[in-house]
């Protein structure tokens, strides 16, 4: 039986392909094949590898999707308010179990003088720090891998948000 990770490299190419964003791939499916193909393949893989993997594929589908994006000059940045310690506690939650398995602690800090609500693209900023955290903890031996998130002054009235995984 091929392993988690091949499943996954299968499913995200057959996605890739099937993305809208890129008609110039040969064989493109027409939208509604598309749709009813992309759900019977996530209904398959959550029945098969659970809630959590299912939200690992979703997140990798996202990471082509914008990857494909960004090869065409279609991303657009969101900017959207959010709450700085919810998106460092959710970003650090996404990782607890892998760091859990390694005996490692995971540690957050804002910056007391950081504000609580940004404007920004939260999304795209998640996967970021989410791809760092995992790389932290999957070269960490031992110890703790740590995030710290802080505001500087930016232009005017921005603020600019720094974000550092340790």
């Amino acid at each position: 039986m091929p392993g988690l990770g091949q499943i996954v490299f299968a499913l995200v190419s057959v996605l890739a392909w099937l993305n809208p964003a890129r008609p110039d791939l040969p064989g493109t499916v027409p939208r509604d094949e598309r749709r009813a193909l992309t759900i019977e393949l996530l209904i398959v893989f959550a029945i098969t590898f659970g809630l959590s993997g299912l939200r690992s594929l979703l997140s990798l589908i996202d990471d082509v999707l914008d990857y494909s994006k960004i090869e065409t000059g279609q991303l657009v940045l969101e900017e959207v308010a959010f709450d700085v310690r919810e998106f460092m506690d959710s970003s650090l939650s996404l990782m607890a179990v892998p760091a859990g398995h390694k005996g490692l602690d995971l540690i957050g800090d804002v910056a007391p003088d950081c504000p609580p609500v940004l404007l920004g693209d939260v999304t795209r900023l998640r996967q970021i720090v989410v791809n760092l955290l995992s790389n932290a903890v999957k070269f960490t031996a031992r110890g703790e891998v740590a995030l710290t998130v802080r505001a500087t002054p930016g232009d005017g009235d921005e603020m600019l948000l720094e974000v550092a995984v340790r």
